[in-house]
């Protein structure tokens, strides 16, 4: 049986997959721009396509008792985007960005959403990785030639973990938190803060730029959507003194001082 898209098919024919993987909790302007930097590279490459692949939740992967989510292996921070990283499911963030991405064909474009899968060998739930991306471009979608794009601070690491023959890892994006672009600046983990903290104009600046498709409403949605994982998820703001109803309110960190200040006033009065 021919593998998808034409594996046999395309035998003796060069082919080319262009691809980034990535979390995208959530995916902001920064993550545009590598995008787009794929976009034009790949108008110089006969018989190219473009890749977006979408890591899984992995924070959903259940512990050997199958109870609760395992904590990643990152050390954890005091702010809740910090601590509870992946609060959107893959599905959510492929939906917010296929409204960026609406007009662009898929054959130019696919976004792809990953799913938390069983090894084949252990029989354990693993979460897909670049490997995993390269696997399926080459043996089920029929590509020979690979060129992964990455920011600048992981193109070594993918470079000696992923070294192959047929793949290529170009520097899609210099990323620089001093950085005066924000396009260049923004993360992941800022974006975060600025939706708990009720900052939604600086949100907004992240996700969103001139040119493209998705709306204010779109941008708000996506807004809410992190505020309320947060606001639900026991591994999140709910878990912080006082970030459940400091997110409500709009700022995690007044939260805490309102709660240190509570607790103050509360000693100095039995001590009257």
């Amino acid at each position: 049986m021919a593998a998808e898209g034409g594996a046999a098919a395309g035998a003796g024919k060069v082919r080319t997959a262009l691809f980034a993987f990535g979390r995208y909790q959530p995916f902001t302007v920064g993550h545009r721009k590598l995008v787009e930097k794929m976009l034009e590279d790949s108008e110089g490459i006969e018989n190219s396509k473009v890749f977006l692949y979408i890591s899984a939740s992995c924070d959903e992967i259940p512990d050997e008792n199958n109870s609760r989510p395992q904590k990643r292996s990152r050390k954890v921070e005091k702010h809740p985007a910090e601590k509870y990283e992946d609060p959107l499911t893959s599905k959510e963030r492929k939906d917010f960005i296929d409204k960026i991405y609406k007009d662009i064909g898929k054959d130019k474009l696919e976004v792809i959403a990953l799913e938390i899968e069983a090894d084949p060998k252990s029989g354990k739930m693993v979460c897909p990785n670049p490997a995993h991306a390269i696997h399926d471009l080459k043996e089920k979608k029929g590509f020979n030639k690979i060129r992964l794009y990455a920011g600048s601070d992981r193109v070594a690491r993918y470079k000696s973990w992923l070294a192959s023959p047929t793949l290529k890892v170009n520097n899609g994006l210099e990323r620089n938190s001093n950085s005066n672009n924000i396009m260049k600046s923004i993360s992941g983990t800022q974006t975060r803060k600025f939706a708990l903290n009720g900052n939604f104009d600086s949100f907004k600046n992240a996700v969103k730029m001139n040119g493209n498709s998705l709306t204010e409403e779109n941008v708000r949605e996506l807004y809410r959507l992190i505020r309320r994982k947060y606001r639900n998820n026991n591994g999140g703001a709910a878990a912080a003194g006082g970030g459940a109803a400091a997110a409500a309110a709009g700022s995690y960190e007044g939260g805490r001082r309102k709660t240190r200040k509570a607790k103050k006033s509360r000693r100095h009065s039995r001590r009257r």
